[in-house]
């Protein structure tokens, strides 16, 4: 398992797009960002903008973002006891 650190922000948003992307076919790649970054990179890789909303103060929140070839599928999930 490779971990790579990448700046918040929109070049750091294009540089986890583009290291997404040099993966082989097939590959699964997690990403773990904050809430103001998740929208921008699901939207680069050919989703909706809006497609996986998470609020600042949300902290029980994942998306998934499923790429294949044709479609960009997000998925918001619940994890632990909900936010405040």
């Amino acid at each position: 398992v490779a971990i790579t650190e990448y700046n918040a922000g929109m070049p750091g948003v294009e540089q986890v797009v583009g290291l997404i992307r040099s993966t082989p076919a097939l590959s699964v790649s997690v990403v773990a960002a904050h809430s103001d970054t998740v929208d921008a990179i699901a939207q680069q890789l050919g989703g909706n903008a809006n497609a996986c909303p998470i609020a600042n103060n949300e902290f029980d929140a994942v998306c998934i973002v499923h790429a294949s070839i044709a479609t960009v599928r997000p998925f918001k999930l619940q994890y632990g006891r909900p936010s405040p």
